[in-house]
């Protein structure tokens, strides 16, 4: 498969919409959820398309490879932002003497070590976390 530039740009208005619906007096029509969707639409058929291509070259999908490179996509920068995100709660307890969102994100570290971040309460931290999850069950499911 080439590279499709024009689905950058698709992405990048979703991300745009995204950040911009979690802005304090955002207009109502942004509507983050909207770019949300797209973004998993053009995920599974982006990751369709890969598999199916592999699929017609070589007859079969290994989907061994397909996992490895999945996890060396996804996982490392995940975890850096897991442990970055946990350092600027640490920090914020610190400075602030404040402890509820550095509490609230280690109840919630189980969930995000295994990509169930969709499962956590609402109240704890990075909430940001379910859509990896939901990515995450779509690759297993596919």
């Amino acid at each position: 498969m080439k590279y499709r530039p024009e689905l950058d740009g698709v992405r990048a208005v979703c991300i745009l919409f995204t950040v911009a619906n979690h802005m304090p007096g955002a207009p109502p029509f942004i509507n983050g959820s909207v770019g949300v969707d797209i973004f998993f639409a053009l995920s599974g058929f982006l990751i369709t398309t890969l598999l199916i291509a592999e699929k017609n070259e070589t007859g079969s999908v290994k989907l061994n490879s397909f996992y490895v490179r999945r996890i060396f996509r996804i996982m490392p920068l995940y975890f850096l932002t897991i442990f970055l995100y946990i350092l600027a709660a640490c920090a914020n307890s610190m400075l602030l003497h404040r402890s509820d969102e550095l509490m609230d994100v280690l109840k919630a570290f189980p969930l995000l070590l295994t990509f169930n971040g969709e499962y956590r309460l609402d109240n704890f931290g990075f909430g940001h976390a379910w859509t990896l999850g939901i990515e995450e069950k779509f690759y297993l499911q596919w």
